[in-house]
């Protein structure tokens, strides 16, 4: 399910649209949907990173969730490389519903150091990265 057609899409605070795909914005994190048959490099999602980048700042600590709703193919490493850039960085996740979507995630998460970041359903994933935001800046 895409951000704009689920019952988040009262709580966008801002969204950004790019050839690689969109991105929405809100208050602790921000939501990447791909658009279809991209093949996603760091060279590639430049524009969508900065846009994060100027978004959320040196200090302040987020999450960011790839929603998996289109077929495309990534370099894991350049996942890694993408998530050394933001060291205020305090949850990942990727939300998967088809089988190639979960394989790819299922890659993408043995590249990754930190916590589980599979997830089912847009709202889990929702969720939990809110909760790792809000626990990395001691928020209740």
């Amino acid at each position: 399910m895409k951000v704009l057609e689920s019952n988040l899409k009262n709580h966008v605070i801002k969204s950004v649209s790019h050839d690689i795909g969109d991105l929405h914005f809100f208050n602790h994190f921000a939501i990447i949907e791909f658009s279809e048959g991209q093949h996603v490099t760091l060279e590639a999602s430049i524009k969508l990173l900065d846009n994060i980048q100027n978004y959320f700042g040196d200090a302040r600590s987020f999450g960011i969730i790839s929603n998996r709703v289109n077929s495309y193919s990534m370099q894991p490493m350049d996942v890694v490389k993408a998530k050394e850039r933001f060291t205020n960085l305090a949850g990942y996740g990727v939300v998967a519903n088809s089988s190639p979507g979960r394989l790819s995630a299922h890659i993408e998460d043995t590249f990754c150091t930190t916590q589980n970041i599979k997830f089912n359903n847009l709202y889990e994933a929702v969720e939990t990265i809110n909760s790792r935001v809000k626990a990395a800046e001691n928020i209740d």
